[in-house]
């Protein structure tokens, strides 16, 4: 299983941005089979954070993985959530 954890801040309102981004990532796993489950989800208000928003994906095998990277939908996605993101960093990993 190849785990897929992304993080980034929101640009302008936070909720707003928080919902709108959060409502496209929720419907990829409908739209790209080569997710077996996504996550995601708003920080919590904490001086212990640096991020607002997290974003994490898991896939079958690493061929999976890059399928989901690649697919047409996930780069629709990316150009719709793009102006409401910024600061992203991500970590990729095999459990």
């Amino acid at each position: 299983m190849i785990t897929h954890v992304v993080m980034w801040n929101l640009n302008g309102d936070r909720d707003e941005s928080a919902n709108i981004v959060m409502s496209e990532f929720r419907s990829m796993p409908d739209e790209i089979p080569q997710i077996a489950s996504l996550e995601v989800g708003i920080n919590l208000p904490s001086e212990y954070s640096n991020r607002d928003l997290v974003l994490i994906s898991r896939h079958r095998s690493f061929e999976e993985f890059m399928e989901y990277q690649a697919h047409p939908y996930h780069e629709k996605v990316k150009s719709i959530v793009t102006p409401y993101l910024r600061d992203r960093t991500s970590v990729d990993f095999s459990d």
